[in-house]
């Protein structure tokens, strides 16, 4: 996931409280973070499809 583009990820609380802060005013941003994310989870590297071709991959390889 890319930081601030499809998640966000934290340090502190302190941190938390900011972001929280900056996005209860901007709407269109967390909308954009929310819908990057799980477009990467349903789309990317986090499907299903992806995951199981990896596990499969793996079992014909050993």
């Amino acid at each position: 996931m890319r930081k601030a583009k499809e998640a966000e990820f934290l340090a502190s609380c302190e941190e938390l409280l900011d972001r929280m802060k900056s996005y209860c005013g901007n709407e269109s941003a967390r909308k954009r973070i929310v819908e990057r994310g799980q477009k990467r989870c349903t789309d990317g590297e986090y499907a299903y499809v992806h995951r199981f071709k990896i596990a499969l991959d793996a079992i014909s390889q050993s």
